[in-house]
């Protein structure tokens, strides 16, 4: 929800009169200054952002599965890129423990589209996966549907970057804001200092990482992980603010992109 206006709310206490009101004015003037973030829906341009140089970012929204195999296909064989994408359908988390959410597998629905994902994709150089299971089966449901066998799936650890600083304080958060309300305030830079490691931190730990294991400028890889993670990198490479990541979405990202962001450059 974009506020275009200030709202206010009634105290009967009278705290927030007086230079408490003043701060509040100020707050409510940063927060509809800013441009609407769309918390639920994929690919409409809201949130789209131009870097520091004013260019225009190279897409406006996280891509589906079906553009990533288009713009993969479609991309010449001399041209190398990095596809992140985050892993097939699996059943809801509502209400589980860390450890029964890390232990969830995917559905059968969310195997058969991994499947049909390789499919489309037809060849892969290197498939590289989160160590959580429904990533791992994620991958090696793509390369099932590959015409070109891999020899394996490497497991990356970098790839389920934990962005919590204090995971009580997190899930304490979580069950105030919601994992949606928690992520939008994790973009915008207000979740209060020591809970969340930022955004563009995680994003520029993760794409490091990764750019150091490609072979050479031609290198496709495809790396399969978490919503989370991709949020961070949209966010911080393109100025795409989104909470939402469809299964098997993700972002196609050119080694010239990675290798200027990885530096600490705007791409």
């Amino acid at each position: 929800v974009h506020l275009s206006e200030a709202l206010y709310l009634y105290e009967p206490s009278g705290v927030g009169k007086g230079r408490d009101r003043d701060r509040r004015e100020a707050e409510i003037a940063r927060i509809v200054s800013r441009s609407p973030i769309d918390a639920s829906q994929p690919g409409n341009g809201q949130g789209r952002e131009t870097d520091r140089t004013g260019r225009a970012p190279a897409t406006d929204h996280v891509f589906t599965s079906q553009e990533l195999i288009e713009r993969m296909v479609a991309s010449p064989r001399h041209e190398g890129f990095l596809t992140l994408i985050r892993h097939a359908e699996r059943p809801s988390l509502a209400g589980l423990a860390r450890a029964d959410r890390d232990a969830m597998a995917l559905t059968p629905g969310g195997i058969a589209q991994a499947r049909c994902f390789g499919e489309g994709v037809a060849d892969m150089e290197e498939i590289l996966s989160s160590p959580i299971g429904r990533c791992v089966q994620t991958a090696e449901s793509i390369a099932s549907g590959l015409a070109r066998p891999l020899a394996s799936i490497q497991v990356c650890e970098v790839l389920d970057q934990d962005f919590r600083l204090d995971g009580e304080r997190y899930e304490a958060l979580k069950a105030s804001l919601g994992w949606k309300g928690t992520v939008l305030g994790w973009l915008e830079g207000s979740i209060p200092s020591g809970i969340l490691v930022p955004h563009a931190v995680v994003a520029r730990r993760v794409l490091s990482s990764l750019r150091d294991l490609r072979r050479d400028r031609s290198s496709r890889i495809l790396a399969v992980t978490h919503d989370f993670l991709i949020i961070a990198m949209a966010a911080s490479l393109f100025g795409i603010r989104t909470v939402h990541v469809p299964y098997l979405g993700g972002l196609v990202l050119d080694w010239d992109t990675l290798e200027q962001f990885a530096r600490g450059g705007t791409p």
